[in-house]
């Protein structure tokens, strides 16, 4: 597998990243599902709990889809991803698998915008190209107002 982060915006980031594990949740597609969503958090701070209807996985096809909420709740200024900030959650999908991401900006003060990217440290603060193709959300640089998908 190989790991990937979503920077939210251009100077704004809420990444969804790998870091020390708390939490490791599967979802369940039959036995074992090769794709894993994990979440973080501490003492201080205990993880939300991760929603799995945000997540489908199809075997046969080898697709994930994953409907990613910019600002789901007011956590981090509204600055998260799916209720998560700082990297928070991960989504591990097998290399060469296809990923279908639904994106919604459910702030109503923000625009937000989600470009995937190479994992690397620290995270970058200005542009940074796109880790594959079409690995960013419309009107990447302006976000998208609040209710508008992608």
């Amino acid at each position: 597998m190989k790991l990937f982060r979503f920077a939210g915006g251009r100077g704004r980031f809420a990444t969804v990243k790998s870091l020390s594990v708390a939490c490791i949740v599967a979802v369940a597609v039959g036995a074992a599902s090769p794709v894993v969503v994990r979440a973080q958090g501490d003492a201080a701070a205990p993880a939300p709990a991760v929603d799995p209807s945000w997540l489908q996985v199809d075997t046969a096809t080898k697709t994930v889809t994953f409907q990613l909420v910019a600002g789901l709740t007011g956590l981090n200024g509204a600055l998260n991803f799916n209720g998560f900030r700082d990297g928070g959650l991960t989504l591990m999908v097998p290399l060469g698998w296809t990923v279908l991401m639904h994106f919604r900006n459910h702030d109503g003060m923000l625009p937000h915008s989600a470009e995937v990217i190479a994992e690397t440290h620290p995270l970058p603060t200005g542009p940074v190209a796109p880790a594959f193709p079409r690995a960013f959300t419309l009107r990447l640089d302006e976000g998208l107002i609040s209710e508008q998908t992608d």
